[in-house]
């Protein structure tokens, strides 16, 4: 499985996510399973930053890249007038510098403090996930330092982290099924797949896209 079609599914499994927060009730019997797939999303997404950051050729434009997109995300916040408008760009941002920092500087002490730092911005900041979110990311990346990036031992480190987070940050029992992302990970080939210069992007742009449609419609109904 390429690393396009694993950006696929994390677009796929999140739409359905909103899908399920924006247009179904909460108390729909389509409303749990909708929101159970799109626990699958945020770790693949996690899991596609850390490639990402290790093989761009400018790791500090990708980074800029994810922050400016993550103020562009905030327009439609004005536009609709809306309390929460979903955007993961600022955590995925401030994971991808956590992971930066860690491989930046060779003192532990120095790693941690940039760790802590991102997590206490991503508290203060109130960022989608916040700082569990950011630990997903810094997990996902030592795992694949620690095992040399070997399949199986990778993925056993990864969801092992992943269970330990979800404790040590009480997670809500329905991210449990965020552990199956990593079966889909374990089937990554390390290959892009499928390219075109401007697919690049995709994710930028759809990102924001079905969200308006989403709670266009919302609004229609």
């Amino acid at each position: 499985m390429s690393n396009f079609q694993i950006k696929l599914i994390a677009l796929i499994t999140m739409t359905i996510d909103h899908i399920g927060y924006i247009l179904i009730p909460a108390t729909s019997v389509y409303y749990e399973p909708l929101r159970t797939i799109g626990r699958l999303s945020f770790i693949l997404f996690a899991f596609l930053i850390t490639e990402g950051l290790s093989k761009t050729k400018n790791q500090n434009r990708y980074m800029a890249t994810l922050f400016a997109f993550a103020f562009v995300m905030d327009i439609p916040r004005l536009f609709f007038d809306l309390q929460y408008f979903p955007n993961v760009f600022y955590t995925l941002g401030m994971g991808a510098l956590a992971v930066y920092l860690i491989k930046h500087f060779d003192n532990v002490i120095l790693q941690i403090v940039s760790v802590l730092a991102m997590m206490y911005f991503a508290t203060a900041l109130n960022v989608d996930y916040g700082a569990f979110g950011i630990m997903v990311i810094v997990v996902i990346e030592v795992a694949k330092m620690i095992t040399n990036d070997i399949k199986i031992l990778r993925e056993v480190v990864m969801a092992s982290g992943y269970f330990l987070l979800m404790t040590l940050f009480e997670q809500p029992s329905i991210q449990m099924f965020g552990i199956y992302s990593f079966l889909i990970i374990m089937l990554y080939n390390g290959q892009r797949g499928f390219y075109h210069p401007k697919l690049k992007y995709l994710i930028y742009v759809y990102y924001p896209l079905h969200l308006v449609v989403l709670y266009g419609i919302s609004l229609v109904l």
